[in-house]
């Protein structure tokens, strides 16, 4: 028999994207702090953190429905 869905769907993935994003700013970061300084050598740090922007925004409007979701079940009666 399926399980029943929790209905958290959206707010779990957006939760699961803001990590990811928050991991890569972290890679970012260790990876430049490591590496010798040289002029020629792009900032990872700068770079890393504008990748993690796409999963990180896209995690924050999924967390944000989520919520929604949540408020909106709250306002009808039915509770989480």
């Amino acid at each position: 028999m399926p399980e029943k869905k929790s209905g958290n769907d959206d707010l779990k993935s957006g939760l699961i994207l803001i990590a990811i994003a928050l991991a890569m700013i972290a890679l970012g970061w260790v990876l430049d702090g490591n590496l010798p300084d040289r002029s020629d050598r792009p900032d990872l740090f700068q770079i890393m953190t504008g990748a993690a922007a796409f999963p990180g925004f896209i995690g924050v409007v999924l967390t944000g429905f989520g919520f929604a979701r949540i408020g909106k079940k709250n306002r009808s009666g039915d509770g989480l």
